[in-house]
């Protein structure tokens, strides 16, 4: 089951793990975290763009929460920044994160829109 949100969505997927796709459920507490931090992400983008004035796009994240609320392997899936340092320091900034505790872990992906005339990045 896959719950979604108005302002971005939470794609829940199989693990890999052997674990069944019902026990792989969407969390509003790991999209209220990571909407709480996605100033983080801006305050780099920011930083950024005083070198790369353009810079724009959207980039893809999957990352896997564990039990404890611990994110874990945190990879770029799909990047129109062409900036890997600062893409980089997007995945670091959401393995600093600290979601609720759950029962099981949950792979989430989460695409962040970046627009230097946008104001903060949008996420889905």
């Amino acid at each position: 089951m896959t719950r979604i949100r108005r302002t971005f969505t939470t794609l829940c997927m199989s693990l890999g793990l052997g674990l069944a796709g019902s026990m792989c459920l969407a969390d509003e507490g790991v999209d209220a975290e990571f909407q709480r931090n996605i100033g983080k992400m801006y305050r780099l983008y920011t930083q950024q763009l005083n070198q790369y004035p353009e810079l724009n796009g959207r980039v893809d994240f999957r990352f896997t929460v564990l039990e404890s609320g611990k994110p874990m392997s945190c990879k770029i899936m799909f990047s129109e920044l062409n900036l890997p340092p600062f893409e980089n320091r997007l995945c670091a900034s959401i393995m600093s994160l600290r979601f609720p505790p759950r029962e099981e872990p949950l792979l989430v992906q989460k695409s962040v829109s970046f627009d230097p005339h946008g104001g903060m990045p949008r996420t889905n």
